[in-house]
């Protein structure tokens, strides 16, 4: 197969994992990471790729640990704006009580316990549970 046959899940892994495969040089021409590039620096961050082949199982690997996280690890509120968060939960646990642990940039700390079955379920996906 050619390499653009797998050019889109490789762009979507590599943002799945943080990475940019693309940048402006200093005239503002867009410029492209290769594909061998961007593949040597997914397999650097942990990703299980070692060709091309390998993306898509990557990919999926990727998805399915992106969705098991209960919370993202970092959210940035601005201005004591209202944060919204993505709270992904096993069904059999949506109905627990909770601790919610916010590190502020003081250095402080701010808990509050919440009965998750007060949150409401956005969706249900694979026994698992969003709450927005």
């Amino acid at each position: 197969m050619s390499i653009s046959y797998f050019l889109p899940q490789l762009q979507e892994l590599a943002h799945a994992y943080g990475v940019e495969t693309a940048y402006c040089d200093i005239a503002n021409n867009r410029k492209q990471a290769s594909p061998e590039a961007i593949l040597r620096v997914l397999e650097v961050l942990g990703a299980p790729v070692q060709k091309l082949d390998d993306i898509f199982s990557a990919l999926n690997e990727r998805r399915q640990a992106i969705w098991k996280r209960y919370l993202e690890p970092v959210v940035l509120v601005w201005d004591g704006q209202p944060a919204a968060l993505d709270l992904h939960l096993p069904v059999d646990r949506a109905t627990e009580s909770a601790v919610f642990h916010v590190r502020l940039e003081s250095g402080g700390v701010q808990s509050w316990p919440c009965n998750l079955a007060e949150i409401p379920a956005s969706q249900v996906v694979e026994d698992s549970l969003l709450a927005a």
